[in-house]
C-alpha cells in the first residue's frame, strides 16, 4: 500500500511541478552564464570628466532654501550632476525640488537635445543615439519613478540609457542582454510581474511540491534498494547451498 501510494504521488506530482523546476534550472544557468557586469551595462559606462566647484559660489543649504522660500525642509542632498551642482531638496509633504547650487533657481526640465548629449557623454561603445523617448512616468523596467528620457543606442546589446528629467544623471542601462537577465530571474522566482518579491504564494506552493516529490523519490529509492538487497542475499545464499 505504501508503495502503491507513493509511486502515484511522486508521478503525478513530477508531472505538475517538472516543467517548474526545468525553468528553475534554465533560469539559474541563464543568470550564472550572463556576467552581472554585463547585465548592467558596466562595460559601456564612460569615465566622466572632473567637474570644477568653485566654492566661492556655491550656496549653503539654507542660502538655497532662503532663495526659493520653501518651508517644512526634511532633507536635502547636494551633488555634482551634468548641469553642475544641484541642491535636491525634500520636503515633508513629499516633494522634490532640484535647484541650481549656484544662483538658487528652480531647475527646469532639460530638452530632447540635451538628454542626448548627456547619454552620450556616459556612454562608451560602438553605438550611435538612435532613438530619444520622454516618460512622465518611465516604464517599471527602467527602476526610475521621476520624469526621463529613454535614449536608445544602435549597438549589438541595443542599450537603452535613462536620463533624469532634471538632473541629466543616468538613472539606469538597459539592454536585450538584462532583458534575458530578467526574464530568466522572473522565471526562477515564479513572479511574472514585477521581479521584485520572490515570497510569493506560487513560488512557496512550487517549492513545497518539489520537496514532496524529492522526499516521494528517496522512499521509493529507499524501497528498491531494499528489495535488490533482499533478491542479491536470496541469490548468494542459493550459491552458497
Amino acid at each position: 500500500m505504501l508503495l502503491r501510494w507513493t509511486v502515484w504521488l511522486h508521478k503525478w506530482l513530477a508531472l505538475v511541478i517538472g516543467a517548474q523546476v526545468v525553468l528553475w534550472i534554465v533560469g539559474g544557468l541563464v543568470m550564472v552564464v550572463l556576467p552581472i557586469q554585463k547585465v548592467r551595462g558596466e562595460h559601456h559606462i564612460a569615465v566622466a570628466p572632473a567637474q570644477a566647484l568653485d566654492r566661492a559660489k556655491l550656496l549653503t543649504l539654507e542660502q538655497a532654501i532662503a532663495k526659493v522660500e520653501l518651508d517644512q525642509v526634511s532633507g536635502a542632498v547636494l551633488a555634482s550632476t551634468p548641469r553642475g551642482p544641484m541642491w535636491t531638496i525634500k520636503t515633508t509633504y513629499g516633494r522634490e525640488q532640484p535647484i541650481d547650487a549656484y544662483s538658487g533657481a528652480y531647475l527646469e526640465e532639460i530638452s530632447e537635445a540635451d538628454a542626448r548629449r548627456f547619454a552620450e557623454q556616459a556612454y562608451a561603445g560602438p553605438g550611435k543615439v538612435v532613438k530619444a523617448t520622454y516618460y512622465d512616468q518611465p516604464p517599471m523596467r527602467s527602476g526610475a519613478y521621476d520624469p526621463a528620457f529613454a535614449i536608445g543606442f544602435d549597438d549589438p546589446e541595443h542599450s537603452v540609457l535613462y536620463i533624469s528629467a532634471f538632473t541629466g544623471e543616468v538613472l539606469s542601462r538597459r539592454s536585450v542582454v538584462w532583458s534575458a537577465y530578467d526574464l530568466a530571474w522572473k522565471f526562477h522566482i515564479m513572479n511574472f510581474k514585477d521581479g521584485d518579491n520572490y515570497n510569493t504564494p506560487i513560488l512557496f506552493i512550487a517549492s513545497l511540491l518539489a520537496a514532496i516529490v524529492t522526499f516521494s523519490g528517496v522512499v521509493l529509492l529507499w524501497i528498491r534498494i531494499g528489495r535488490d538487497l533482499k533478491v542479491w542475499r536470496a541469490t548468494s545464499n542459493a550459491r552458497i547451498a
